[in-house]
């Protein structure tokens, strides 16, 4: 099967238009929302000791807002950077708005918190459905700090699984509720249920993607880098603002340093090997003429193997050349065009890491056979 591995032209997405439209009104809401909450003396009905926790909050989020309507514009340009930066603050601002939505004290911006969380969660679902991954990362130069990023994001998840579960698994030997509770005066915490049932596995997810080369891995790398940067930064706000108001830390203090200023960095140095355009209806990178990118084109041929799934339904395909390069497809049509994909996105890792790409001279010969063998 023929492969050409080259750089394309994404199309336009309508779901990227929809998810850049519902981040606009996310912008306005949460400024109004973050503002209100530094600005309005009694908006949080919530026990005393969170209320400067809350403002710490609210002050990065203010910060935050308008990183994030330059990212929308850089977006519409068809920047791979400001996409990645995008997807990266919607999370900042799923997660802490599903937190002011559920667990902070019911008080006048309700119905805000709510609008702004049930933007987000479509605003990302319309995003992850409108970009062109494999155009995103392609857009990722020989220089990708691959391997440093997956590490540090196994580190993350590493540090708030520890950090977290040393919380809880004391009061299931003493009794001693967690500090956080206690302070809150809710029920339970939130932020357990977010870190240790969503963020750290999708960490440990990303990095496992991003180690194998794959696309997903990429957009998930950079937006957890940017959510991590933005949320370890609001909690050192908020321990910063309880200490000033004479209550204590949360005693995670090391943990938000390493997290805000490693996943910064990482950021930076991730995203600095991404260019060109990745979203829907943007232009192909330029040069610094302004002449326009010339695609550099190899064809490769492959033999593919379909295997049909009996259980599941589908196929599941495998390339001989090309171990550990695999692909799945409902349909025959589905698994062949899923396959070439994989390929595509194969040979470009080998090529980012000077290894050669194994070369079929001749197409492979399959022969079915028979023969008698005793009866199981």
């Amino acid at each position: 099967m023929p492969v050409a591995v080259m750089k394309t032209k994404p199309t336009t997405s309508p779901h990227l238009r929809v998810a850049q439209t519902l981040t606009a009104l996310i912008v306005l809401l949460a400024t109004v929302a973050s503002a209100g909450g530094l600005l309005i003396p009694d908006l949080y009905r919530d026990p005393a000791a969170m209320k400067p926790v809350l403002q710490g909050q609210d002050l990065v989020t203010l910060i935050a807002l308008p990183v994030m309507a330059m990212t929308l514009l850089a977006v519409r340009r068809g920047s791979a950077r400001g996409t990645l930066a995008w997807l990266g603050l919607l999370g900042y601002l799923l997660y802490t708005y599903v937190g002011a939505a559920l667990a902070y004290a019911f008080n006048d911006f309700f119905l805000i918190y709510l609008a702004i969380f049930s933007l987000s969660v479509f605003a990302l679902v319309a995003a992850a459905t409108g970009i062109d991954v494999a155009e995103l990362h392609r857009r990722f130069d020989t220089a990708v700090p691959r391997k440093p990023v997956a590490g540090f994001l196994i580190l993350i998840a590493l540090m708030l699984a520890m950090g977290e579960l040393g919380e809880i698994i004391p009061f299931l030997t003493t009794g001693a509720v967690p500090e956080i509770i206690r302070r809150s005066g809710g029920p339970t915490c939130f932020v357990y249920v977010l870190d240790l049932g969503i963020i750290v596995p999708l960490a440990l997810l990303s990095a496992i993607w991003l180690w194998r080369r794959l696309p997903w891995g990429y957009v998930l790398a950079g937006s957890i880098l940017i959510k991590g940067a933005t949320m370890g930064l609001a909690l050192l706000s908020m321990d910063w603002f309880a200490v000033r108001a004479g209550y204590p830390a949360d005693g995670l203090a090391a943990i938000w340093v390493v997290i805000a200023f490693g996943s910064l960095g990482m950021s930076v140095w991730f995203l600095g090997t991404a260019e060109g355009s990745t979203a829907g209806g943007a232009p192909p990178g330029r040069d610094d003429r302004g002449g326009a990118e010339e695609a550099s084109v190899k064809e490769y041929r492959n033999t593919i193997i379909l295997h049909p799934e009996t259980e599941e339904g589908g196929y599941s395909v495998t390339v001989p050349a090309l171990p550990g390069c695999f692909a799945q497809g409902d349909t025959l049509e589905e698994a062949v065009a899923m396959a070439k994909e994989a390929i595509a996105v194969h040979i470009e890792g080998l090529l980012e890491d000077g290894e050669p790409i194994p070369q079929e001279d001749a197409p492979l010969g399959m022969l079915t056979i028979s023969l008698d063998a005793p009866a199981a």
